[in-house]
């Protein structure tokens, strides 16, 4: 079948993971030859100037970016202007292993799922049996990036260990809380000469009383918080001159932040559960342990608009111990700690460079019959 292109939809001014997969996901399909259209629509309205459906809706595949939690949101007739009614795949990502039953609705206005992750597939298949594709987030990382410290203020002579995170999610799931307590288990408080954690933590000033917080915490530890606005260059060149990254998450749909430290070549500390295990292994990372819980009130102390959306679910907790015991590790075996992320670069160049997605993209639009 020759493939007549794709009418991709969504919105690329937004800074979050799924634009990002967005953006690369263009990128790919541009690599790969095929025709396309891209359909500005933000997450905030759904304007009819965002469109030119002259352009767009003679091709008859839609591929939408836009989070099956706001989903409701979009009314029927703004749902049948963005798509023109034609085959409408949805690209989303869930966190946790069950679903609320309402989004069963929403699963509903749609023909076809894409997803990050075989973790996200799992959770979807309980819901629906419509098609369902596993297509990852392309990873493309520069291999000619700046690895200079001094931009960011940070010491050259000094194990550095870097977590990147946005506050405007989950602060709960993405748990930096417990990266600072593992580093501080395993370190103390270092000296000029020792260990530091370093944290990147996007929207933090929106959230006054949590800065505060985070801020009390890292000091513990001699921390570095890191709460500019960067570009995507200046974020890359931070992760390129960290030793190592953590990430002791409680879920992820796919953990976007740990396949790209992987793709520079840095060893990965990170929670062994959900969507990062697509590309995380015993072999290429550092796994930590947990034990499943119920998700309570008491974890979005700061951001208590999450509980209703979390009700009923469940997430990992990490083992810090365990953690801290690598973190120590990785310190006292730098080499091995490099091989190891030298390891990984290859594994994330096989499972999730856009050499590996394009083709993906491509076969299943092959295997559509419209």
């Amino acid at each position: 079948m020759t493939i007549p292109g794709i009418n991709i939809i969504g919105d690329l001014t937004a800074r979050r993971g799924l634009t990002e997969a967005a953006r690369s996901t263009i990128n790919v399909i541009h690599q790969q030859g095929i025709e396309f259209s891209f359909i500005e629509e933000r997450y905030v309205a759904f304007p009819d100037d965002q469109r030119d459906s002259e352009l767009g809706f003679p091709i008859p595949i839609n591929l939408m970016f836009y989070g099956i939690a706001g989903f409701h949101n979009i009314s029927d007739e703004e749902l049948q202007r963005a798509t023109a009614g034609k085959y409408t795949i949805a690209y989303w990502v869930w966190e946790f292993s069950t679903m609320p039953e309402e989004y069963r609705l929403q699963i509903a206005r749609v023909d076809e799922i894409w997803t990050a992750s075989q973790f996200c597939k799992q959770c979807f298949a309980t819901m629906t049996d419509k098609p369902i594709r596993v297509i990852p987030h392309p990873i493309a990382m520069p291999d000619n990036h700046s690895s200079k410290r001094d931009q960011f203020g940070i010491t050259t002579n000094r194990y550095m260990f870097l977590f990147v995170f946005d506050t405007t999610g989950s602060i709960a799931r993405k748990n930096p809380t417990a990266v600072i307590d593992a580093f501080e288990e395993a370190f103390g408080c270092p000296d000029a000469n020792g260990p530091i954690l370093v944290l990147r933590a996007r929207h933090l000033n929106a959230n006054p009383a949590y800065r505060t917080e985070l801020l009390t915490q890292l000091q513990r530890v001699g921390g570095m918080m890191l709460a500019d606005e960067y570009s995507r260059e200046q974020t890359n060149e931070l992760m390129a001159c960290t030793d190592a990254y953590v990430s002791l998450h409680r879920a992820e749909g796919y953990g976007l932040t740990m396949a790209e430290a992987m793709a520079l070549g840095k060893p990965v500390i990170a929670t062994g559960y959900s969507g990062n295990l697509d590309f995380m292994t015993e072999a290429n990372s550092y796994l930590v342990n947990y034990k499943l819980r119920p998700i309570t009130s008491q974890d979005h102390v700061f951001q208590p608009f999450f509980n209703e959306l979390y009700e009923g679910r469940e997430w990992a907790d990490p083992d810090i111990h365990q953690a801290a015991r690598w973190m120590r590790y990785m310190v006292d075996y730098p080499a091995e700690a490099a091989a190891r992320g030298k390891l990984a670069a290859k594994n994330i160049q096989r499972c999730c460079s856009p050499v590996v997605v394009g083709p993906l993209v491509k076969e299943y639009l092959d295997q559509l019959d419209l």
